[in-house]
């Protein structure tokens, strides 16, 4: 109602602030294209006024959807326009606000030493101007960091300085995501119970708060929790509930993921052609937008296919391609299940002398996380 107003009367920042708003409301839910259709509105008119700061605020908030929807080299050009901006207004909250999308784009990019530098430098600007919400957002993230190389003591200890300042200041969506990554570290530490309790606590809020992609994250959760308990047939339900909403909201990682996780199911239930198929749809999604990770553990399920299938020179060339990205990314909990698919491989092979020394590495890896 206000923008037809702010034209009327011809007050060009007003105009250019309520399209920046009516984009992150779309934003919030997930509506990306619209979200990005509104900032796209307002940044040509901030630029013309000559308003710095809320141009910046524009190329962060095309930034964000950009990296909602995986576009993560074209996030990383808007966050970068944006950071020099705000430093030279002296802008502190936006820089931070700036430095934590970088964080985020590398990170979904598996580059995490990276991400955590990034994320380190937002933390004592946001301690500095008071802002509790950005605080959180930091420890959070430095906590999915540190959950993703496989530091998951330290990803639960980050995870609980955050979720009670989401609490105090009632950051709902803030507190789902938190309460949801504590459920990732209990899954990965083989504490499935306890996982999906965190992940039924966390999923009545998102659909409070109207969050799809969130709600969608959560019941793949589920769907996690109910493939390593073996509960074949509900966890591809949950998998197939969440596929299109990704879909819907251009979400390709999770795409992806939801894909890869169909192709485990099947490879669980020795359909072994589906397993394959699966794997091959997801694989290239993960190499369009550059996760290393998604990329991985595709070539390690393939070649799970391929060794259950006999075709052992094949499963050798797959796990040689996956095993050195696992390391290279500091996944050791990938690492560690690529190097005991080998040792399976390599028993199979009668090279029992390559899979002793896979094993045990493998079985050294495990006790060291956990």
């Amino acid at each position: 109602e206000a923008l037809p107003i702010f034209r009327e009367f011809g007050d060009r920042l007003g105009e250019a602030n309520c399209l920046e708003g009516l984009g992150d409301a779309a934003r919030m839910q997930d509506r990306y294209a619209e979200a990005a259709e509104f900032h796209q509105q307002a940044l040509p008119i901030f630029r013309q006024i000559g308003a710095r700061s809320g141009e910046a605020n524009c190329l962060v908030s095309l930034g964000d959807v950009a990296r909602m929807q995986d576009r993560y080299a074209e996030a990383e050009t808007l966050y970068q326009q944006a950071l020099p901006i705000f430093r030279q207004a002296g802008g502190r909250s936006g820089e931070a606000n700036c430095l934590v999308g970088l964080g985020d784009v590398v990170r979904m990019q598996t580059r995490y030493a990276q991400a955590a530098q990034f994320y380190q430098q937002a933390l004592p600007i946001y301690r500095q101007i008071g802002d509790r919400l950005g605080e959180a957002n930091c420890l959070l993230m430095l906590g999915v960091v540190a959950r993703l190389q496989g530091r998951y003591a330290e990803g639960a200890e980050l995870y609980q300085q955050a979720l009670p300042i989401y609490r105090q200041i009632g950051a709902r969506l803030g507190e789902a995501n938190c309460v949801r990554s504590l459920g990732d570290v209990a899954l990965q530490q083989d504490r499935s119970t306890e996982a999906e309790t965190l992940y039924q606590q966390a999923l009545p809020i998102y659909r409070q708060i109207g969050n799809r992609l969130g709600e969608a994250n959560c019941a793949q959760r589920l769907g996690d929790v109910a493939l390593k308990q073996d509960r074949y047939v509900e966890a591809e339900t949950l998998y197939h509930q969440t596929l299109p909403i990704y879909r819907e909201v251009g979400a390709r990682l999770s795409e992806a993921n939801c894909v890869r996780s169909l192709g485990e199911v099947a490879l669980r239930q020795a359909r072994y052609e589906d397993a394959r198929t699966l794997c091959q749809q997801a694989l290239p999604i993960y190499r369009q937008i550059g996760n290393r990770l998604g990329e991985a553990n595709c070539l390690k399920s393939l070649g799970d296919v391929a060794r259950m299938q006999g075709r052992y020179v094949e499963a050798e060339t797959l796990y040689g391609q996956a095993l050195p990205m696992f390391r290279q990314i500091g996944d050791r909990l990938g690492e560690a299940g690529c190097l005991w698919s080998m040792a399976r491989l390599a028993k199979l092979q009668h090279k029992l002398d390559l899979a002793r020394e896979a094993s045990e590495l493998a079985a050294g890896i495990y006790s060291t996380i956990g």
